[in-house]
């Protein structure tokens, strides 16, 4: 099967008016502005597109090694995180996670950009999140990860990143092949700003539907 990544891509610029910012400024690029990647609704929704290529895969016993050696942990041969109290587990969990920090920031960031380039204010800002190749991070781990980060704070008390108003995953890592063929668990993830929540459902709807008929698979939709 293609890379879900090439696959996306080619799916996403045939849904819903999408307009590829990349072509848009092909030969008028903002000296210092990190534009998003697309634009879909009559400008009304700016996308940015982003992968996780990285497998953490050694960060559970680089974590563990780091607890022991600062005396809050004893543990020989193979131990569950389950056993590990709640402070710990939810320390390991960031931990993991941490690199969606990044992503998110830089995200926010693009699409301030790309609001203030195509002169937008009122656009809503989704990031789309593919994961092919993370298998460490299951999409109840990247919906706690991602519920730590949007809820940071930047010293006048406002979200940090307020920018865009949720998050859409397609998390092909974790594809489970069934007999009745392959079922992919797709999530949304809503900033907890919330002023575009039904927009954003709306959107996130639309968008799983299309990919659903893209890959020649059925959508099952389930209780939140």
């Amino acid at each position: 099967m293609t890379a879900l990544k090439d696959r996306f891509q080619s799916f996403i610029r045939t849904f819903d008016g999408c307009e590829d910012i990349d072509t848009l400024l092909k030969s008028n690029d903002p000296v210092g502005k990190n534009r998003a990647d697309y634009l879909f609704r009559d400008r009304t929704i700016v996308v940015e597109q982003k992968s996780l290529e990285v497998d953490p895969i050694a960060r559970p016993q680089n974590y563990a090694e780091k607890l022991m050696a600062e005396g809050r942990l004893i543990a020989w041969g193979t131990v569950s995180t389950k056993t590990f109290s709640e402070d710990i587990q939810r320390e390991f969990v960031l931990d993991l996670t941490r690199n969606l920090d990044s992503l998110v920031a830089k995200a926010d960031k693009q699409t301030r950009d790309t609001r203030a380039i195509f002169s937008i204010p009122d656009a809503m800002g989704v990031l789309i999140i593919l994961n092919e190749n993370a298998s460490m991070l299951d999409p109840k781990v990247i919906h706690y990860g991602l519920a730590n980060v949007f809820q940071k704070k930047s010293a006048d008390g406002s979200l940090r990143y307020p920018a865009n108003g949720g998050v859409i995953l397609i998390p092909e890592a974790h594809a489970i092949d069934t007999p009745h063929g392959r079922r992919i668990h797709l999530m949304r993830f809503n900033s907890p700003h919330g002023r575009a929540k039904e927009r954003f459902l709306q959107f996130s709807d639309a968008l799983f539907e299309a990919w659903a008929r893209f890959n020649g698979l059925p959508l099952i939709k389930t209780a939140p």
